[in-house]
């Protein structure tokens, strides 16, 4: 099989390339995340509980079915109540709090588990 050839570039190949990149639309208000469309619909979800009589459960599913897919119950009802939620880095939540408990267990002398060494103690 043959090697991949190495390819060279011109100067005016770099010239171009500057000019498809810098003439690409911004799409930052395309690619709005969760927590962004949330605040800008804080005010209207807040609205249709105190002013026109919906619940939550109704609420999400009108976002559900507006194409909303990602909110949850626990989104509609923090806004309801005025909760911030903070947000937590990606790949925490129950397991993370889970090995942290495992962790401080195991911080226990000679490593082991608080329930066993209790039971070894005499």
């Amino acid at each position: 099989m043959a090697g991949k050839r190495k390819a060279f570039y011109s100067s005016e190949d770099v010239g171009r390339f500057k000019n498809v990149l810098t003439e690409l639309p911004d799409i930052t208000s395309q690619r709005l995340e969760k927590k962004h469309v949330l605040d800008e619909l804080k005010s209207d979800i807040k609205a249709l509980k105190e002013t026109k009589g919906y619940d939550d459960k109704e609420i999400l599913k009108f976002l559900n079915d507006a194409g909303f897919s990602d909110v949850t119950l626990r989104d509609i009802k923090d806004i309801s109540s005025g909760k911030v939620r903070r947000s937590r880095p990606s790949g925490s939540g129950k397991s993370q709090a889970r090995s942290d408990a495992n962790s401080a267990r195991s911080d226990t002398p000679s490593g082991q588990h608080q329930s066993d060494s209790s039971s070894q103690q005499v």
